[in-house]
């Protein structure tokens, strides 16, 4: 993770035409990098509303070059098989992926973006940048910063001391 803000490009002289301070790419990069290892489906859902599941089906498949499966992308989403194949069922519906069955195991289900799908991935990740843009604009970095710091330390001692208890 990175440790200094100036390498994220925080710069307090950066000002919009109204004198207020316009997040950078990478700063939006790094916000959503964090957020999204600290609470990714809290985060999704909070930016994507209903869309979530999709939303973030649609980033797994447009940010990988290779195929991808089913049930990678359940284990991804930390759901169940059954919910990501209700969850395929619908993008296939609107025209956001194709289903082939793998060459070499038909058992297994490739997923793979269309055109539209990819179209509508990008469309929805410009989206979220605009949005994490106000709330880095808003909020300022050093806020952000902090709260990414607390959030990975709850997670982390969520995942070795609270697990050991049978949480």
């Amino acid at each position: 993770m990175l440790d200094s803000l100036s390498q994220i490009g925080y710069n307090l002289t950066e000002l919009d035409k109204k004198g207020y301070a316009m997040a950078t790419k990478e700063q939006i990069e790094y916000v959503f990098s964090n957020f999204m290892q600290s609470q990714p489906t809290e985060f999704l859902r909070l930016l994507n509303g209903a869309n979530a599941g999709v939303g973030y089906v649609l980033k797994i498949l447009n940010e990988t070059d290779r195929p991808v499966t089913a049930g990678e992308i359940s284990d991804k989403m930390n759901v169940s098989t059954a919910r990501v194949a209700v969850l395929l069922r619908k993008m296939i519906n609107k025209d956001f992926i194709v289903k082939e069955s793998d060459k070499s195991d038909a058992r297994v289900t490739i997923v793979k973006l269309t055109d539209y799908g990819r179209q509508m991935a990008n469309a929805m990740r410009q989206e979220m940048q605009e949005h994490l843009s106000v709330i880095i604009d808003t909020m300022g970095m050093d806020k952000i910063n902090e709260f990414i710091l607390l959030s990975n330390e709850i997670k982390t001692i969520a995942e070795t001391k609270l697990s050991l208890k049978g949480f």
